[in-house]
């Protein structure tokens, strides 16, 4: 079984896949070379986690794992209306996976936007436009059982 910070990663690749814009465009790595065929694209990854005892006996920890969606879209005119678009489905398409509370997502105690940033990469033709939207992840696991999702 894998680590419950992947699973949540795993969770949220898959609440932004389909979506009408960028469809499956979705990758779980933050190393993933990005062709001009594969925008307008969405890669998940986490970024931090933060960890700390709740209970003693049985020793429960709370978690806050950081998970960025990082969005490309090609340099067009409307790249900044593109990426607007963008980010609004993925922040309706997270919500109702939280609300949905089926698999992963009935352990996730809250999730939350936290920040937004923009930014341009690539050089010549391979430019393009970027953003990336950081959220929390807040869930609990046993102490010596990360891989346990617990509620």
């Amino acid at each position: 079984m894998s680590h419950a910070r992947q699973q949540i990663r795993d969770a949220v690749a898959t609440a932004v896949t389909g979506l009408a814009t960028t469809g499956s465009n979705v990758f779980k790595t933050r190393v993933h070379k990005l062709e001009q065929q594969s925008l307008p694209a969405v890669i998940v990854y986490t970024l931090q986690e933060d960890a700390q005892r709740e209970t003693l006996s049985p020793r429960k920890q709370s978690r806050m794992v950081r998970v960025a969606l990082d969005i490309a879209v090609q340099q067009i005119d409307a790249a900044d209306a593109a990426l607007d678009m963008i980010a609004a489905e993925i922040e309706v398409a997270l919500e109702a996976a939280w609300q949905s509370r089926a698999g992963v997502w009935e352990f996730i105690r809250g999730i939350t936007l936290n920040s937004t940033a923009i930014a341009m990469t690539g050089e010549g033709e391979q430019r393009a436009l970027g953003m990336v939207l950081t959220y929390t992840c807040n869930y609990r696991t046993l102490e010596g059982a990360p891989e346990t999702l617990i509620a």
